[in-house]
C-alpha cells in the first residue's frame, strides 16, 4: 500500500469530503537587458512584429518516476528535487538531483544521508537563504498499516495521537543533517495536515495547513503567527517574498507580514479560480503567475498583469496537462507538468527570429468552454506552428453577453458567409443552421474513423445520408436510489408517484436532492425534452402538460427553495451518501453522469449500505443520451484544416483523456475508460460520510467488471439524442412559475410556453 498516496487521497477526503510549440507576445525576460522588455523586436521588414517564448520537452532521469514535493529553486540558481523510482509508492530509496542549465540535464548528487528515510515519506521540500535543504517526512510502520487497513473494513477511522508524526529535518550545504523539533498546530478536528513548506529570510518555517498557514519560530519550533486562509488543497498555491506569505484563493492572492502577522492588502488577479502557480523574480522586482493561459508577470507596488506567454501557444492550454512548479532560470522560465501520469519539464526561451504571433489563422468557435475541444485546438497547435489556432469561447467567464446575443451575432456572421472555420455546435441552432445550408457534409470526415466510433451517438445527427454535426462526447443521466424506488420507477409518472408516496410516509425527509420547481425541470429536462419537443422545436402541448404534472406532484413534496448551487455529480453523490447527523439524507440520487468516475462513489456506497440501485433516470423517453461537444464545420470556411480538427477531436488523443466532459465516443477509449484505474496495491479513496449520525470511512474502488459491462451494453444501445438549449430551458422556469406557485392553471401555463416557444423559433 502507498504510505505518502494514502495519506494525501485520505486526508483530501476527510477535509473536502467533496510538444511543442513557440508561445508568447512581445515581453521579454529571463536574463534579457531591462530595456528589451516589454517590446517585440521588428522584423527586417518592419511589418510583422517578431519575438516570442518558444516551447521545449525537457526529460527527468528514468529513476526518477515520483518526485518528493516538484522541482526547487536553489538560492545559487540551480534547480534541485528528491525523487524515487517506484511507479506507485512514496517511498525510498531517495534520490537528490541537481541541474546547473535549467533543467535541461541532470545529475544525481551523493546523498547519504536520504538512505535514512528509505521507509519514509518525503512530502515537502523548501532550500533555506543559506541552501540548507529542509524536508518533511512521516514513517508508516507495520501496525499503523494494519490499522488503516483495519479502518477500510469498519469505516471507522484512527484517532489523530495514531497517525505518525510530520518531523522536519535540515541538511546543511556539507551535508550535515539535523532534526528540528516543530509543535505542528492540529486542525479543529485534531488531525493535522501539512500542504507546503516554505522557509523565510530569518530562518522561520511557514507551513500550510489545511485552513490556516502557521509562521513557526526557527529556532524553538514554536508557532508565532497564525495567517486564515481559508481552504487549502494539494493544488493550493503559496510563496515567500520579502517577508510577506502570499496565498493565492480565488481571483487574489492574500498576503500576510511575518514580521508581525498582519493581514495585508490582496493583489487582484483579474481573473483565474486559484489553481495558478506563483513565484518571485529572480531579480526581486516582480511577481510571476502561470496557467492555461499563459506566463505573466507583475511589477511590485503596480497593478497591471503583464502577459509575457500567450498559453493557447503552447502545451500549457492543454486540459490534460497539469501543472506542478514554475522556475525562473537564466534564459526564460521552466514548468514542470504532468501528463499522462508522466512528470513533463517545459522549457521557455525568448526567440527573437519567431514570429511574435503566426500570421494565419483557423477559428473554432463555442458559446461555452469545452475541455475536449480545448484539447483538440491545443493538439491543432502543436501538428500547425505556422497557424495561430484561435479556440473562441463567447460566453467565457463573466461574459455581459446573452446566450441571444451571442447566437444573434453569430447567425449574423455566418449567413453573409463568414464566420469562424469550426463550430461547437452544443446550445446552437443545428437544425436552422442544416436548413440554411450552413454547415457542410461530415460523411467523407468521418470515413477514417467510422469503425472505431458509437455510430448510435456519432450518428446521433443523421438525416438520411446527410451527416452535418457529430458529437465528440456524450453524457447520460443516471439515477441510484432504493431497490424499491428503482424497480417501481419505470416512467416519469411511477417515479413521481413513488416520490410523492414515499413523503406521505416520511414527511420530515427529502427524496431528492433538488426539490424546487426550476431544479426539477433542469434535471429531468433531458429524459423529457425529447418527447415534449417536436423535430422542429416546438412544444407537443399534451405530452407537456404530462411534464408538467410530474414537475408540479413532485415539488410538492418539498418547500419550493432553490438550493442555489449547481452541484456536479461527485458533490451530488456524497451529499447522497451522507446523512444530515440525524439519520436523514436523500432518498434518491439524480445527476448528468458525464465520465465512468461518476459511478464509483455512488456504487462503493450502495455496496456499503445495502439495497440500493442503479439505473437510468426516468422520464418520458427512454434511451436517452445527451451529445456534447457537437462539431459543425463551416461551410464557407477553412473546410479541409476544420476536417483535420474534427478528426483530431475524435482521435485516440484527445478520446483517451477524461475531462468529465462527457464519455467517449470510440470504442476503445469508452472501453478502456471503464477498466479498473488503480494499480496493485493502490489504495482507492476515501471519504468521510455519515450513516445513522456516526461518521464513517467509505473506500472507493471501482465499480465490478460485471456492472461496467452491462453498463457498456447499455449506452451502445442509447438511441435518442437530447440536446440542451438553455434559452428554452430558461423560458419554461419563467413561464411555470405562476403555475407551480398556484396563480395560473396547468392549460393557460401551456398555452404561454407554446406561445414564446415559437416565437423564439421564429427568430
Amino acid at each position: 500500500m502507498s504510505g505518502k498516496l494514502f495519506c494525501r487521497r485520505l486526508l483530501a477526503g476527510l477535509c473536502s469530503a467533496l510538444l511543442l510549440l513557440g508561445s508568447g507576445c512581445a515581453a521579454q525576460q529571463g536574463g534579457k537587458p531591462e530595456a528589451e522588455k516589454g517590446s517585440a523586436a521588428p522584423s527586417s521588414s518592419g511589418s510583422v512584429a517578431m519575438g516570442r517564448y518558444v516551447e521545449e520537452a525537457y526529460t527527468l532521469p528514468k529513476e526518477a518516476s515520483i518526485l518528493a514535493d516538484g522541482i526547487d529553486s536553489m538560492p545559487d540558481g540551480r534547480l534541485s528535487f528528491i525523487s524515487c523510482s517506484h511507479e506507485l509508492e512514496h517511498l525510498g530509496p531517495w534520490s537528490l538531483f541537481y541541474s546547473a542549465d535549467g533543467g535541461k540535464s541532470w545529475e544525481k548528487q551523493e546523498a547519504p544521508w536520504l538512505e535514512s528515510y528509505e521507509n519514509a515519506v518525503i512530502q515537502l521540500t523548501a532550500y533555506g537563504p543559506d541552501g540548507s535543504l529542509y524536508f518533511v517526512t512521516q514513517e508508516y510502520t507495520e501496525e499503523f498499516q494494519e490499522k488503516l487497513n483495519a479502518a477500510m473494513e469498519t469505516g471507522v477511522q484512527p484517532a489523530p495521537e495514531e497517525y505518525p508524526p510530520y518531523r522536519l529535518h535540515k541538511v546543511t550545504p556539507s551535508g550535515v543533517l539535523t532534526d528540528l523539533p516543530v509543535a505542528w498546530q492540529p486542525e479543529d478536528d485534531g488531525y493535522t495536515t501539512l500542504l507546503a513548506l516554505h522557509v523565510a529570510g530569518n530562518g522561520d518555517i511557514v507551513a500550510q495547513h489545511q485552513a490556516a498557514a502557521v509562521q513557526y519560530d526557527g529556532a524553538t519550533g514554536e508557532p508565532k503567527h497564525t495567517f486564515l486562509t481559508g481552504f487549502a488543497n494539494y493544488n493550493s498555491s503559496s510563496f515567500l517574498y520579502d517577508e510577506v506569505y502570499a496565498f493565492v484563493s480565488g481571483n487574489s492572492v492574500q498576503q500576510f507580514d511575518l514580521s508581525n502577522g498582519e493581514t495585508l492588502d490582496p493583489i487582484s488577479l483579474e481573473e483565474g479560480d486559484g489553481s495558478a502557480l506563483f513565484i518571485p523574480s529572480r531579480d526581486g522586482k516582480a511577481l510571476y503567475r502561470c496557467d492555461g493561459r499563459g506566463i505573466y508577470r507583475l511589477v511590485k507596488g503596480g497593478s497591471l498583469w503583464e502577459r509575457l506567454l500567450d498559453g493557447e501557444l503552447t502545451s500549457l492550454v492543454l486540459p490534460s496537462v497539469r501543472l506542478q512548479s514554475l522556475l525562473e532560470k537564466e534564459d526564460g522560465f521552466l514548468v514542470l507538468a504532468r501528463s499522462d501520469g508522466e512528470n513533463l519539464p517545459l522549457s521557455y526561451r525568448f526567440d527573437e527570429t519567431v514570429p511574435t504571433v503566426p500570421e494565419d489563422e483557423m477559428v473554432i468557435y463555442s458559446l461555452y468552454e469545452n475541455r475536449t475541444v480545448r484539447q483538440a485546438a491545443g493538439l491543432m497547435q502543436r501538428a500547425h506552428p505556422e497557424l495561430r489556432v484561435r479556440y473562441q469561447v463567447a460566453l467565457e467567464g463573466e461574459s455581459a453577453q446573452t446566450v441571444s446575443d451571442a447566437v444573434r451575432a453569430l447567425n449574423t456572421e455566418l449567413l453573409a458567409g463568414k464566420g469562424p472555420d469550426v463550430l461547437v455546435l452544443d446550445a446552437l441552432p443545428i437544425a436552422s443552421y442544416v436548413e440554411k445550408g450552413v454547415l457542410a457534409e461530415l460523411e467523407e470526415v468521418l470515413e477514417p474513423v467510422r469503425g472505431e466510433l458509437l455510430p448510435n451517438i456519432t450518428d446521433a445527427f443523421r438525416d438520411g445520408d446527410s451527416l452535418q454535426a457529430v458529437p465528440t462526447r456524450f453524457a447520460v443521466p443516471q439515477m441510484w436510489g432504493k431497490d424499491a424506488f428503482i424497480e417501481a420507477a419505470d416512467s416519469l409518472e411511477a417515479a413521481a408517484g413513488y416520490i410523492a408516496s414515499y413523503h406521505r410516509e416520511n414527511p420530515e425527509s427529502r427524496a431528492l436532492l433538488y426539490l424546487a420547481p426550476s431544479e426539477l425541470i433542469a434535471d429531468f429536462y433531458y429524459t423529457c425534452a425529447p418527447a415534449f419537443r417536436a423535430e422542429d422545436g416546438s412544444i407537443r402541448r399534451e405530452e407537456f402538460k404530462q411534464f408538467l404534472s410530474a414537475m408540479e406532484q413532485i415539488a410538492a413534496t418539498g418547500d419550493g427553495q432553490e438550493i442555489g448551487q449547481p452541484y456536479d455529480a461527485s458533490i451530488r453523490s456524497f451529499i447522497w451518501a451522507s446523512d444530515d447527523g440525524e439519520g436523514n439524507q436523500p432518498e434518491i440520487l439524480c445527476y448528468l453522469s458525464q465520465s465512468m468516475e461518476d459511478l464509483a462513489f455512488p456504487d462503493a456506497y450502495a455496496s456499503f449500505i445495502g439495497g440500493r440501485k442503479f439505473a437510468l433516470t426516468a422520464g418520458q423517453a427512454e434511451g436517452v443520451f445527451v451529445p456534447e461537444g457537437i462539431l459543425g464545420i463551416n461551410r464557407n470556411g477553412r473546410q479541409e484544416l476544420a476536417a483535420e480538427f474534427v478528426q483530431l477531436a475524435l482521435s485516440e488523443p484527445v478520446q483517451n483523456c477524461d475531462f468529465e466532459d462527457g464519455y467517449s465516443v470510440r470504442l476503445d477509449a469508452l472501453r478502456a475508460s471503464a477498466a479498473y484505474p488503480y494499480a496493485e496495491g493502490d489504495d482507492g479513496r476515501q471519504y468521510q460520510i455519515f450513516v445513522n449520525g456516526e461518521e464513517k470511512w467509505l473506500q472507493v474502488f471501482w465499480p465490478s467488471e460485471t456492472f461496467m459491462e452491462e453498463l457498456l451494453q447499455t449506452l451502445s444501445t442509447l438511441s435518442v439524442p437530447s440536446v440542451l438549449d438553455p434559452v428554452l430551458l430558461e423560458m419554461l422556469v419563467d413561464e411555470t412559475r405562476e403555475f407551480f406557485a398556484g396563480n395560473k392553471g396547468l392549460e393557460e401555463t401551456a398555452d404561454a410556453v407554446i406561445e414564446r416557444t415559437q416565437a423564439y423559433l421564429s427568430e
